[in-house]
């Protein structure tokens, strides 16, 4: 996808000298603090999660031109479909421009990858999927500490799947911590990498599709090899700050399904682990573990009112 949209935008795969310009903002953004093309795909990686989850949520019903003006989205429209939809639109000044970028998208991808519905996975989420059955990540008779309810599973726009937990460990900062995060289910490591272990739960071996967990922020020292077959209170890795932005050593737990983020509080696939059920708050960070009538309330701090102890 992001492939497809670099090339559409700037000619980046088809031309060996790209405008100035081109090379700057590949993918059309022009704005203080998004030149290069890191920084153009996160961009442009944020803005498709934006429609693919606003609509896969029912949260988003329209998006808008470049003209101010909103488009509504049909409704039997596809996740993937609406993400393409909506990113497409933020440069098109009008509907009929829109039509156009749209029609230079699927050219510009059937050239590329052939006609995407030959490979599609439908349904991406089956109506008798059934949510797996996890337990607290961390060691029998350890206390830890609920820092961040449900938020982005990977970056902004993204499905709040991810919860946060810290050790008992005060202020280790960036240190990584000493204690073990443990494996909450069976399943092979797919992979281990930059602070990264994704853990297979079907076991076919491929990252992108059935039930995965991941387990980010997981120090190098110590972290569980590609190809380990954990059992539930295995050790899986130490927390740290390793990938992706983090300011203290921490636990970054989410789950995907067919690739697809499923969000903590999901109606039909909830979070529960040990027993504890992710609710959202009103905003990222915010929420509650809540069993039966004990209720935890994430908070930055080490304290009996965001404690859960296995």
């Amino acid at each position: 996808m992001l492939l497809t949209l670099l090339e559409m935008e700037s000619g980046w795969l088809s031309n060996p000298a790209p405008s100035a310009t081109a090379l700057l903002y590949p993918m059309g953004y022009q704005a203080s603090g998004y030149d290069g093309l890191g920084r153009q795909l996160a961009w442009a990686a944020d803005n498709l999660n934006v429609g693919f989850y606003g609509w896969l949520e029912e949260s988003m019903w329209s998006y808008p031109l470049a003209d101010g003006s909103h488009v509504e989205v049909a409704l039997n429209a596809n996740a993937g479909t609406v993400a393409v939809q909506r990113f497409l639109a933020l440069h098109a000044p009008s509907y009929e421009i829109l039509l156009q970028r749209l029609e230079t998208f699927r050219a510009t991808y059937q050239q590329l990858w052939g006609d995407p519905f030959d490979y599609a996975v439908e349904p991406l989420l089956p109506a008798t999927l059934q949510a797996p059955t996890l337990s607290l990540p961390w060691s029998v008779k350890e206390t830890w500490y609920l820092t961040g309810g449900p938020h982005g599973g990977w970056g902004s726009g993204s499905s709040w799947a991810a919860v946060d937990f810290v050790t008992g460990e005060r202020y280790l900062g960036c240190a990584m911590s000493q204690q073990w995060v443990t494996a909450a289910i069976a399943g092979t490591v797919v992979f281990s990498d930059q602070g990264m272990v994704f853990q297979d739960l079907d076991e076919d071996g491929f990252v992108g599709s059935g039930w995965t967990l991941l387990y980010m922020h997981m120090g190098s020292d110590g972290r569980v090899a590609v190809g380990t077959q954990l059992t539930p209170g295995d050790p899986v890795g130490h927390p740290s700050c390793e990938g992706g932005y983090s300011d203290a050593s921490h636990l970054h737990l989410a789950r995907r399904y067919n690739g697809v983020w499923i969000a903590a509080q999901h109606p039909r696939w909830p979070l529960v682990l040990g027993g504890w059920s992710a609710g959202n708050g009103t905003a990222e960070y915010e929420g509650t573990l809540t069993r039966e009538s004990a209720v935890k309330v994430a908070a930055e701090t080490w304290a009996e009112l965001n404690a859960i102890s296995h």
